[in-house]
């Protein structure tokens, strides 16, 4: 925990430097993952519409509509715009 939790919890403290981090790639085990992560801080900050653009990005990614990943992120995607107040904007 010192070694690695600390150290990642106090270097990426700050919203902004842990998506800049997300968004470069290497902070998250599954580049997939990214597309699900950016969204929910960015809407958790109050930035919905880049959270919008981010969900439906994720929704048009190349590759990405396929098999069990595709299933969870579509389930990611009619969770966030029912949480967002705008289920049909995805659909």
């Amino acid at each position: 925990m010192n070694d690695y939790g600390l150290p990642f919890a106090r270097r990426y403290a700050d919203p902004d430097a842990l998506a800049a981090a997300i968004a470069a790639g290497g902070k998250v085990p599954n580049a997939g993952w990214a597309r699900l992560l950016l969204p929910a801080m960015q809407f958790l900050e109050g930035r919905e519409e880049e959270a919008r653009a981010g969900v439906a990005a994720g929704l048009n990614f190349p590759g990405g509509c396929a098999g069990p990943a595709a299933a969870e992120y579509h389930r990611f995607a009619a969770g966030f715009t029912a949480r967002a107040g705008r289920s049909s904007e995805f659909s």
